[in-house]
């Protein structure tokens, strides 16, 4: 019932949309003002955006859930379905056990606090992720991922832009939670897992999948 409701309704919602972490320019920016001066569909292409790296077991405190709660009130119907089916669904304690193993959604709930305040700590953020992520929680991995993915993010938590490296966690993390990360991953590939590719980023995989413990120093060695 859980990978039913989070990952089939969820995600089949977001397909299609392309996640910028940090914004993407002028046109996030007009997004948000005219989701700020109330129009619904704004609300609802912003609630989207958001979605791919917002936590699963903080959804009902994220930016995404916000902004899904005011499309749906000023009328847009797609906000309401996908509403109504996360209310009827959401379970907090059961999201946890299965996305934030080894007691890792501590360090997720002080990435949220970090995360909304004004002057944001990227470098203390980074450093919390990172930690998460080597205790295998799934969002940590899946931000991590955007972070290598994404240029603009990586400027501004100071990591490298690095697409290969973005790939390789996000087919590890596909791997690990059975299909969850699926529509992240097809992204982030994107032009990347070809056949000269594959085997390269398979290999560093099945390496990380090995040694979980030992995830960014693997990392820290893909060229």
């Amino acid at each position: 019932m859980l990978k039913k409701y989070l990952w089939g309704g969820v995600v089949i919602f977001i397909a299609g949309t392309v996640f910028a972490l940090g914004g993407v320019g002028g046109k996030k920016g007009d997004l948000l003002s005219k989701a700020k001066a109330g129009d619904a569909d704004a609300q609802y292409m912003l609630a989207e955006q958001l979605e791919m790296t917002t936590d699963p077991v903080n959804l009902k405190k994220s930016e995404f859930y916000y902004w899904l709660k005011k499309a749906a009130k000023n009328g847009n119907g797609q906000a309401q379905n996908l509403l109504h089916d996360i209310d009827a669904e959401y379970d907090r304690k059961a999201l946890e056990d299965e996305l934030a193993p080894n007691g890792s959604q501590k360090l997720m709930d002080e990435v949220a606090k970090l995360e909304r305040q004004k002057r944001k700590n990227y470098p203390l953020i980074k450093e919390k992720l990172f930690k998460a992520g080597t205790l295998g929680n799934f969002s940590a991995l899946v931000k991590t991922a955007w972070l290598f993915g994404n240029q603009d993010a990586a400027r501004e938590y100071g990591v490298p832009f690095h697409p290969l490296k973005a790939c390789i966690l996000s087919v590890y993390t596909n791997n690990r939670y059975g299909d969850l990360n699926k529509d992240a991953m097809d992204v982030l590939c994107s032009g990347i897992y070809y056949e000269h590719n594959a085997k390269k980023i398979d290999g560093y995989v099945k390496r990380i999948e090995d040694k979980p413990a030992k995830i960014w120093s693997i990392l820290e060695n893909v060229k």
